[in-house]
């Protein structure tokens, strides 16, 4: 899915948030180790973030592994 980051917040106290952007699927706020799930057509897709930072996210999609970096 096209996935867009659109915001980045850290604290002392508290993990990193972003805010991305999933096309067809809405706006969301995660953390590391967050797991969301996208219905595309018949499709379920499972994504998992694995890294936050203010420039980039890096999200594990389905069960093969395979990473992308979200800027």
């Amino acid at each position: 899915p096209k996935i867009v980051l659109r915001g980045y917040m850290e604290s002392e106290e508290d993990q990193p948030l972003a805010i991305i952007e999933i096309l067809n699927a809405g706006v969301f706020l995660v953390r590391e180790t967050d797991t969301i799930s996208v219905q595309n057509r018949d499709i379920n897709t499972v994504l998992r973030i694995k890294e936050l930072s203010n420039l980039s996210v890096h999200v594990e999609i389905g069960t093969l592994g395979r990473v992308i970096v979200v800027r």
